[in-house]
């Protein structure tokens, strides 16, 4: 079980993800299945083709530390990314209805933290050019140098099967990992608990 749970993730994830919304270009060759192929992971995480699909089958032994990191950037490196353009290029559909322009700032500071950390990243340098040239206000935000604070902030959201949402979001850092964790949850009860179970139901 403790390779099944690893891989199974790392099969679900890549099946979630398009290749734009982590800065890749479509190729015009049809794919069988939706979501990345390996190879374009392994490619983006910077290691071998076969070495990834070990992991992916449950058959590589336990990665350390610096393929996890380099996974992690693969694989939710390209969360900051689609919200970054949803927000300020209007590229798909925005479902935080309140605090707005706090949420700018968070992704703007986002991006700032990763910009420092990976100076070189030529996918984080190319979005940093598209955002700057696309968006005044990210111009005018990225500006000030804004600085994120992880902790509790009560949002609006506005589901396009549910309605508005009010929940709570908790973010808390890992440092060490150059991670958030992102918990939403909803008060015990009420309307937003109870539409959160039902979409819980049917994506089981």
């Amino acid at each position: 079980m403790a390779r099944q749970e690893p891989a199974r993730y790392l099969r679900d994830r890549r099946a979630c993800l398009r290749p734009h919304e982590i800065g890749l270009t479509a190729t015009g060759t049809a794919r069988r299945t939706p979501g990345l192929r390996r190879e374009e992971v392994a490619e983006l995480a910077h290691m071998s083709v076969d070495y990834y699909t070990r992991l992916e089958q449950a058959r590589g032994p336990r990665p350390s530390a610096r393929i996890l990191d380099a996974l992690a950037q693969a694989l939710l490196g390209g969360g900051t990314t689609n919200l970054a353009r949803r927000r300020f290029l209007g590229q798909g559909r925005m479902y935080e209805s309140s605090s707005a322009e706090e949420f700018g700032h968070i992704v703007v500071a986002r991006l700032r933290r990763a910009a420092d950390r990976y100076p070189h990243d030529p996918q984080l340098t190319a979005l940093l050019a598209e955002l700057h040239a696309g968006s005044e206000e990210f111009r005018q935000i990225w500006a000030t140098r804004p600085v994120h604070a992880p902790g509790h902030r009560t949002k609006t959201l506005d589901h396009p099967e549910t309605g508005t949402l009010r929940v709570n979001c908790d973010v808390l850092l890992v440092p060490e990992d150059d991670q958030e964790v992102v918990l939403i949850t909803a008060d015990p009860g009420s309307p937003a608990a109870r539409s959160l179970h039902r979409l819980a139901r049917q994506a089981a």
